[in-house]
């Protein structure tokens, strides 16, 4: 089965960021998320939306994309730690935003890699940081499966 250039793209964040010391990436197959439990240093991979952009942006020949992908880490309380919740948080954000920038092009299947926000989430459930990454990709012209 063929495998589109967005799912290489979304492969190569996940084994990146797996490569970040007590950190595994989760990606969820159902719509509810469900099937996730958020552990301590756990980074969830979602691919929010992929906008297609005009022509003016490269050759005539390709597809020009930008895929919005959100990267929530959780941060949870650890018994007897005296690091503070917003430092870790900014710990784990600092430590995504690292490994991403090692290689803007994902493998060789974009042109570049931004992050675009960083957001401090802190409710009663929950603690974390959001990082939106824009990854900015081209495919060959009405192929989604062929890198250009």
């Amino acid at each position: 089965m063929a495998v589109p250039v967005i799912e290489y793209i979304s492969q190569n964040i996940e084994t990146v960021l797996n490569t970040i010391s007590a950190v595994t990436v989760i990606r969820s197959t159902r719509i509810d998320f469900d099937d996730v439990t958020p552990a301590d240093s756990n980074v969830l991979l979602t691919l929010d939306n992929v906008e297609h952009l005009d022509g003016s942006e490269g050759p005539s020949n390709v597809n020009t994309y930008n895929a919005s992908f959100r990267l929530a880490g959780f941060i949870f309380d650890v018994a007897g730690s005296a690091t503070p919740v917003d430092q870790r948080i900014g710990i784990l954000t600092s430590d995504i935003i690292k490994q991403l920038n090692l290689d803007h092009t994902r493998g060789g299947y974009a042109l570049r890699t931004t992050v675009t926000n960083i957001d401090y989430v802190h409710d009663e459930q929950i603690n974390g940081g959001l990082v939106t990454v824009v990854v900015h990709y081209r495919t060959a012209y009405g192929d989604p499966y062929t890198a250009a």
